[in-house]
C-alpha cells in the first residue's frame, strides 16, 4: 500500500515538472526521462495494486476458512434439538452469506480504506510543503467534511436499522408476540 500510494503523490509531480520546466526550456532529453520515469511508475503502482489485491484475497479466505470451520463446528456441536427447530439449508445458507460479506470486508473494504487514509495523508503533507495556506485549508476542508459524516453517521445507522427490522417483520409474523414487537420498533 505505500508503494501504490507513493506512485499516486509522485505521479503528479512528474507532470508538473514536464510542463513547468521540460517543455519552456525545450529540455527534449529531460521531458524523455520523465515520461520515462513516469510509465516506469505506472508499472510499479499497477504491479503493487495486483500484488495487494493477491495478498489480501489470500488473506481474507484464510479469514473467512476458520471462522467458517468454527461456526460449522460451533453448529455441529448443537443438541437434536437445535436442528429440530432451525432448518439446516437456512443455517448453512446464512453461513455461507454472512462468510462472503466478511471476506469482501477483510479483501476490499479494508484495504480500501487504510490505502485512501494513506493517501489522503500523503496528499495533505505534499500540499504543506508546496504550500502551508493550501495545506491549511485542506486540512480545515477535511475537518469539517468529517464532522458532518460522523453526524450524519447516527442517521444512517438508524434508516440501516429501519430497512432490517422492515426486511424481519414479514418472517416474523407467524409469531404474535414477536411480530407485536416488530411492529412497536418500525
Amino acid at each position: 500500500m505505500v508503494v501504490v500510494t507513493g506512485v499516486h503523490l509522485a505521479r503528479p509531480m512528474i507532470l508538473r515538472t514536464i510542463i513547468d520546466s521540460a517543455i519552456p526550456q525545450k529540455n527534449i532529453e529531460m521531458a524523455a526521462w520523465l515520461a520515462g520515469t513516469f510509465i516506469l511508475l505506472l508499472l510499479v503502482g499497477a504491479s503493487a495494486m495486483y500484488i495487494r489485491v493477491r495478498l489480501m484475497a489470500i488473506l481474507g479466505a484464510e479469514v473467512v476458512a476458520e471462522i467458517k470451520r468454527k461456526l460449522f463446528g460451533h453448529i455441529l456441536g448443537q443438541g437434536m434439538r437445535f436442528f429440530d427447530l432451525n432448518q439446516t439449508g437456512k443455517l448453512i445458507a446464512r453461513t455461507e452469506s454472512d462468510a462472503n460479506q466478511l471476506k469482501s470486508l477483510f479483501t476490499q473494504s479494508t484495504a480500501q480504506l487504510l490505502a485512501s487514509g494513506m493517501l489522503i495523508t500523503g496528499t495533505i503533507i505534499v500540499l504543506f510543503r508546496e504550500d502551508q495556506t493550501i495545506g491549511m485549508i485542506a486540512v480545515t476542508s477535511m475537518l469539517i467534511v468529517g464532522t458532518e459524516l460522523i453526524l450524519q453517521a447516527g442517521t444512517y445507522r438508524e434508516l440501516v436499522l429501519i430497512q432490517a427490522t422492515g426486511n424481519i417483520i414479514p418472517e416474523l409474523a407467524n409469531n404474535k408476540a414477536a411480530a407485536e414487537i416488530a411492529g412497536a420498533v418500525a
